[in-house]
């Protein structure tokens, strides 16, 4: 119910440039023009209603978790592990930016362009279909230019060239093209070739990313391995039923890839060719190294950066599961129980994993962003949402102010529920005591901090 931070800065942007100043700002620290587009598109639907800003998240976690449905029955041919990985998608612990920010929609858009990144290559190597490659990198140029930390992706084009086993040079000229032309861009308009805000070099060293990394993979096997501001709950602090989950799910997870072992021994031994299953065994595994070493090389790992990769672990599953089913198929010898052990297999892991996350769910409070929400969240309905349009014009005295509100959000705040976007005479005032007030007027609001549980009184 209401904005800060990034996502307040976001929304003011909007309305103070012209839709060229907002789309490309040369000159800032970031260039990410495609985000920057749809989110123009966005905030232009939303405007003042900015409740609309997590139901369309919702929505946009909905669709990504349909195509990954289809996505994954092409490749497992089993509807049920299909519909199964949707699901570990949406119940995800790693989807809380996603859904609760309004820059989530940039995370989102990552995840999306880069399955559809995958899902053209999956369809260019297995199917011989050439212009999906194209199709491909097109959609590379669009993410790199909706995240820059995705560029890592391009070694899964010159994959998809060796997995067809094709000396197709423009394809692979055309790859190497699009991501000089990307490098070439991102440095004339943020005067620097190292992505993001800061220059990685800084606070890069090999055993610090190393260690990001062994994280990240505990993360995406349910282990929260980072601090508490960033998960909400440290594997310490892990209740040990849901440890013995984890540890259950782990065990599964080891199952499964040796029946994919397993099985790929089955179909070489009965003649059936393989080459193309280890192909796009690598490809997913490229696809999940690639997200993960792009955020490993920072100084922290924030789980929303790890949905990325968990999604195409969750591919590689099905993947598994149906290299699992090919080699059942040809074992018809097998008792009728044996037939369904791949799917009560997938369906333990998901029974044992689906309440991990959900646990994961109820600590969000301690993650860095939302106490902060919850704060203006709390003075947005003690204001606006109790008093509705006759919020603008009072003065807004608040006794208290430990959190240090800026300026910035201050000024800005209240504009978000304007219709015209200025909150004329509508201004904030912190005061050390109820005795600095005087005698209360008409066009005044008093509130007092609650710091301990981030919220305000009336």
């Amino acid at each position: 119910s209401g904005l800060y931070m990034d996502d307040l800065y976001m929304w003011s942007t909007y309305g103070e440039q012209s839709f060229l100043e907002y789309v490309f700002p040369v000159g800032s620290t970031r260039f990410r023009p495609v985000y920057w587009f749809v989110a123009w598109i966005e905030l232009g639907i939303i405007r003042y209603h900015i409740t609309w800003i997590m139901p369309i998240n919702i929505l946009i976690a909905a669709a990504t978790a349909y195509f990954i449905y289809l996505f994954a029955k092409e490749i497992s041919q089993m509807p049920w592990v299909a519909y199964g990985m949707g699901v570990m998608f949406l119940v995800s612990r790693f989807a809380y930016y996603n859904i609760g920010q309004l820059l989530g929609l940039m995370e989102a858009m990552g995840i999306i362009f880069s399955l559809l990144i995958a899902h053209f290559l999956y369809q260019y190597i297995c199917y011989e279909r050439n212009a999906r490659y194209y199709v491909a990198l097109l959609f590379y140029i669009l993410i790199c230019f909706t995240h820059e930390r995705y560029i890592v992706l391009l070694p899964v084009f010159f994959l998809s060239i060796l997995a067809r086993r094709t000396k197709d040079l423009f394809a692979c000229v055309s790859a190497i093209l699009a991501s000089a032309g990307i490098i070439v861009l991102r440095t004339l308009t943020t005067g620097k070739v190292v992505p993001g805000g800061t220059y990685v070099t800084d606070t890069f060293s090999i055993q610090s990313m190393f260690g990001s990394v062994l994280d990240e993979i505990l993360y995406m096997f349910g282990v929260n391995a980072g601090p508490e501001h960033l998960n909400g709950m440290t594997w310490a602090q892990t209740p040990l039923p849901i440890k013995i989950l984890v540890y259950m799910g782990g065990v599964v997870a080891i199952f499964i890839v040796y029946k994919f072992i397993r099985s790929l021994y089955v179909l070489y031994s009965k003649k059936r060719k393989i080459d193309t299953i280890i192909w796009l065994t690598v490809f997913f595994i490229f696809f999940i190294g690639g997200t993960i070493l792009s955020s490993a090389v920072t100084i922290r790992v924030e789980m929303r950066w790890i949905y990325a990769p968990y999604v195409f672990m969750l591919l590689l599953v099905s993947l598994m599961m149906g290299t699992w089913k090919r080699a059942k198929e040809i074992r018809i010898q097998e008792k009728v129980l044996i037939q369904y052990l791949p799917l009560a297999t997938v369906t333990l892991w998901m029974v044992l994993m689906i309440p991990v996350e959900l646990y994961g769910r109820t600590k969000y409070d301690g993650i860095y962003l939302f106490p902060n929400q919850k704060r203006y969240n709390s003075l947005a309905d003690e204001t606006y949402w109790k008093y509705g349009d006759d919020i603008f014009g009072k003065e807004i005295y608040i006794i208290g102010n430990s959190n240090k509100m800026s300026d910035f959000t201050a000024k800005t705040f209240f504009k978000v529920y304007d219709r015209k976007r200025k909150a004329e005479g509508t201004v904030v005032k912190h005061i050390s005591s109820v005795k600095e007030l005087g005698q209360i007027r008409s066009n005044m609001i008093v509130l007092k901090e609650d710091p301990a549980h981030n919220v305000f009184s009336d």
